[in-house]
Order: structure tokens, then sequence, then C-alpha cells
């Protein structure tokens, strides 16, 4: 059988390690977060996603120029879908006017 005083010694001795390596590594955090805090840190992050986003997005550009001529044709299209539609019916109704004339 164990002794119950020298597992508790151990035990002591061991979380009393524990202790002071947590104690370290926070002072150790709370050094780096005094030269730069969470906020900058965060925002260099996140600005660097975004450098990178828009890298690739000029490479797919760069890439694929039909491609986006013709998306930008279609949305173009579609924003201008009524003022096209409105032109296309006077020309229909002028031109069967004309057919019903006779020319």
């Amino acid at each position: 059988m164990s002794d119950p005083v020298s597992d508790a010694e151990t035990a002591r001795a061991a979380r009393n390690s524990a202790k002071g390596r947590l104690s370290q590594r926070f002072s150790t955090l709370k050094g780096e977060y005094a030269e730069k805090g969470i906020g900058a840190r965060i925002g260099d992050q996140v600005s660097g996603k975004v450098k990178d986003a828009a890298q690739n997005a000029v490479e797919v550009a760069g890439e694929s120029k039909g491609i986006i001529f013709g998306s930008v044709s279609l949305i173009g299209l579609w924003l201008a879908r009524r003022p096209l539609t409105s032109m296309g019916r006077k020309f229909w109704m002028k031109a069967r006017d004309r057919i019903d004339k006779g020319f």
C-alpha cells in the first residue's frame, strides 16, 4: 500500500510544477499581448486574408477575361431588362402596324 503522506507530497510537487509552467506561459503571453494587442493581431490577420483573396481574384480575372466579360454583360442586360423590353415592344408595335398597312 502506498503512503498517503508520500502521495500527497508527490501530488503537491506535480501541482506546483504545473502551476509554475502555467504561470510562466501566462506571463509570456501577457508580455506578447502588451507588445501588440489583440485588436491589432486580428486586424493583421484579417488584412492578410483580404490581401490574399484580392490577389487570387486578380489571378482568376487574368486567366478568364472572357468569362468575366460575359458575366458582366449578362448582369448589365439583366439590369436593363425593363427598358430593353419596353423598346422591344414599341419596335414590335411599329413593325406590326407597318406589316398591317402593307409597307
